[in-house]
């Protein structure tokens, strides 16, 4: 998205910062060679933002934690966490 780290809040959703499909499988692409986690092109739709993806990558790394729905500030997500958003 072209976008620095600092711009991208927590609550920052991929598609209105200007993610579409094509960047979408992209990520999605990115996310299994880098992480190693399987997410899905439907788990991004339904779970645009920073927070919401990092609670489905976390799932995917814990099974235990799914349905555990944490909000964070903005503050609490550090700038690297940020940039692994937008791999």
């Amino acid at each position: 998205l072209g976008l620095e780290a600092e711009e991208i809040s927590a609550n920052a959703n991929f598609f209105s910062l200007g993610g579409h499909s094509l960047l979408a499988t992209r990520l999605v692409n990115l996310v299994q060679q880098r992480l190693d986690k399987e997410l899905s092109m439907r788990s991004l739709f339904e779970q645009p933002t920073v927070t919401e993806l990092a609670l489905v990558l976390d799932e995917l790394s814990d099974p235990s934690t799914a349905g555990y729905r944490e909000v964070f500030d903005d503050d609490e997500l550090n700038s690297e966490g940020k940039e692994e958003f937008f791999l």
